[in-house]
């Protein structure tokens, strides 16, 4: 027996997905998340994925990748990173043809145009899709993101709450991760404590909403705006990326769009799982 795997190559992790049951991969996904740190994210999955197809997964050997990628230029890298490696099994995947793959094996997008919401952690990418022409449009903005909702905790903390500011970058770097933590907690809790060696994070929801409520309010605007240019009704809006974990992101969207709204199952792992499912059988 042999594997496939699906991979995202995002800023600040590198996610690997397999099909537990290749022949019907919507019985479910096993899955790794490698954070990136300071490593170049395209070389760390090339690494990562020479690993793999030396030891192989489970016991099993890779038969093959399917690697999703957001633009052109991505997609360079990520073919330069894999050669450095010997790696030829593998297939790039666009990021809308991974979500639509996907969504509609589960039967969660049965519209003929959706429009993706996919907020990662350097930024935010609107993707209208036309599912009966197989059109897209794509626009990308860096001024929403985790990491800017990270640096919003950072700043409230160390204004408000004794988080002392860190002299050297071991303690400033754990603080990042308590704010990117305190963050995430907060998608499941109404207030969370983080501890670390700059101090206590202190956080609530109701602190929270208002310090990203502009930021995401300028999401919807940016989402109005592509869809405008898109020259499409979609019939659905559809959130990917960590951050459609985040309350606050689903309820600006649902009252500002007007659309049915569907958050998926594990949605930072979309992606990935669409290019699984690609890759276990692949376009002629």
């Amino acid at each position: 027996m042999s594997s496939i795997l699906g991979v995202t190559v995002g800023e600040s992790a590198v996610r690997v997905v397999r099909p537990v049951d290749r022949t019907t991969p919507t019985a479910g996904f096993q899955f790794q998340v490698v954070e990136t740190g300071k490593d170049d994210p395209a070389r760390l999955a090339a690494g990562t994925l020479g690993v793999l197809f030396q030891t192989g997964v489970a016991g099993d050997p890779i038969e093959r990748v399917g690697v999703v990628y957001r633009d052109h230029a991505q997609a360079e890298r990520l073919r330069a990173a894999m050669a450095v490696e010997h790696i030829d099994r593998y297939l790039l995947v666009s990021e809308p043809e991974a979500a639509v793959t996907y969504l509609q094996a589960t039967g969660e997008l049965g519209s003929n145009t959706a429009v993706f919401y996919d907020l990662g952690d350097a930024g935010l990418t609107v993707t209208v899709v036309d599912l009966v022409s197989r059109e897209v449009l794509a626009e990308r903005t860096d001024s929403i993101g985790g990491r800017v909702f990270d640096n919003v905790i950072r700043d409230h903390q160390l204004d408000t709450n004794g988080v002392w500011r860190p002299d050297d970058p071991a303690t400033d770097d754990e603080l990042s991760a308590q704010c990117r933590e305190a963050k995430e907690r907060l998608s499941q809790s109404d207030t969370v404590a983080v501890p670390g060696a700059a101090g206590v994070v202190l956080m609530s929801r109701e602190a929270f909403d208002p310090l990203i409520a502009q930021c995401v309010e300028s999401s919807a605007q940016f989402v109005h705006q592509v869809i405008s240019r898109a020259g499409r009704n979609p019939e659905a809006v559809v959130l990917i990326g960590g951050g459609a974990h985040i309350p606050l992101v689903q309820e600006v969207l649902r009252s500002w769009l007007k659309l049915p709204l569907v958050v998926p199952h594990e949605p930072e792992l979309v992606l990935a799982k669409g290019a699984a499912m690609i890759a276990a059988n692949p376009p002629a």
